[in-house]
C-alpha cells in the first residue's frame, strides 16, 4: 500500500536526525503458549512510499518475536493537536544482511555509535488508520 503524502509529511516533520521519527511498535509475542502484547518506542524511518524501517541494536527478543508473528502496528502521535496521529499496520521482515543492513551499519559507524547492529526491521505497510480524539478512521 502506498503511504499517503499527508501521512509521510506527518512522520517526516517529527524526524530526529538520521535514525528517524519516534514511533511506537506493537507486536504480539508468545510466551509459553500465552500471547502477550509488547509495545516499544523505536526510531523509525520511511523507506520509499510503502515501507518503514528501523535498526535493532538492543533488543533481546525482537527477532524471535517477529519470526513467530510478523504482523505489527506502528503508531505515530502528536498529543497536542486534535488529530493525534496515524496507526500503520503491516508485516515485518528481520534483515541481518543486505543493502539496508550495510547502510544502517555505516550510519552507526559514521556517528561513532559503539553498539553492534543486530538487524534491520523492514515493515511493508498494509493498512493505515488516522487517529483522532475518540475515533479511528481510514487514512
Amino acid at each position: 500500500m502506498k503511504i499517503p503524502d499527508d501521512v509521510i509529511e506527518f512522520i517526516e516533520e517529527k524526524k530526529i536526525g538520521k535514525f528517524g521519527t519516534i514511533g511506537y511498535l506493537a507486536i504480539i509475542y508468545d510466551e509459553e503458549g500465552i500471547q502477550k502484547p509488547l509495545v516499544s518506542p523505536r526510531h523509525i524511518r520511511l523507506y520509499g512510499d510503502e515501507w518503514l524501517i528501523f535498526d535493532d541494536r538492543f533488543s533481546k527478543y525482537l527477532k524471535k518475536n517477529l519470526i513467530k508473528n510478523n504482523h505489527v502496528s506502528v503508531i505515530f502521535v502528536e498529543a497536542i493537536k486534535d488529530t493525534l496521529g496515524y496507526q500503520l499496520l503491516g508485516e515485518a521482515e528481520y534483515l541481518e544482511h543486505g543493502d539496508l543492513f550495510d547502510e544502517a551499519q555505516q550510519n552507526m559507524r559514521g556517528l561513532n555509535i559503539p553498539v553492534e547492529l543486530k538487524g534491520v526491521v523492514k515493515i511493508r505497510v498494509k493498512k493505515i488508520w488516522a487517529l483522532s480524539l475518540g475515533e479511528l478512521s481510514p487514512a
